[in-house]
Formats: structure tokens, sequence, C-alpha cells
């Protein structure tokens, strides 16, 4: 009885790793990483600087006015 017991947690735990360790990428955070490399290493080579401030153009960018915001406190 202790032999079972002691071999179906060894095999649990051993083979349970190994699925663990060798399973898919479900939420693609390995992609994103090697994405991210990718783009820095092509903006290195272009000489354009790793993070652009205007990553979305501002022209595009809709704020609110100043009635819209009305008495709201902006923490910045």
């Amino acid at each position: 009885m202790h032999c079972v017991f002691f071999f179906s947690i060894t095999l649990c735990i051993v083979f349970g790793g190994f699925a663990w360790t060798y399973a898919p990428d479900h939420s693609l955070r390995h992609w994103a990483q090697r994405e991210a490399f990718l783009e820095l290493r092509r903006r290195e080579e272009l000489g354009l600087p790793l993070i652009d401030k205007n990553l979305v153009d501002p022209s595009q960018i809709v704020l609110p006015t100043d009635e819209e915001l009305g008495d709201t406190e902006i923490i910045i």
C-alpha cells in the first residue's frame, strides 16, 4: 500500500511538473517578449529612440473640454 501511494504521488509530481513546464504558452507571454526584443533591435538599427513619447499621434487624442470636466479634480 505504501509503495503504491509513494509511486503514484511521485509519478504525479514528476509527470505533472514535466507537463506543466513544457505546456504551450496560452497567455502568449513569450511571444510578446520576442516581439518586444525584435522591435527594440529594429529601432536601434534605425537610430530611433527606443520608446517614442508620441506613440499615439497627439492630433488623434480627444480630450474633454473644461465644461465637460466641470468640478472634477485632475491629478497629474
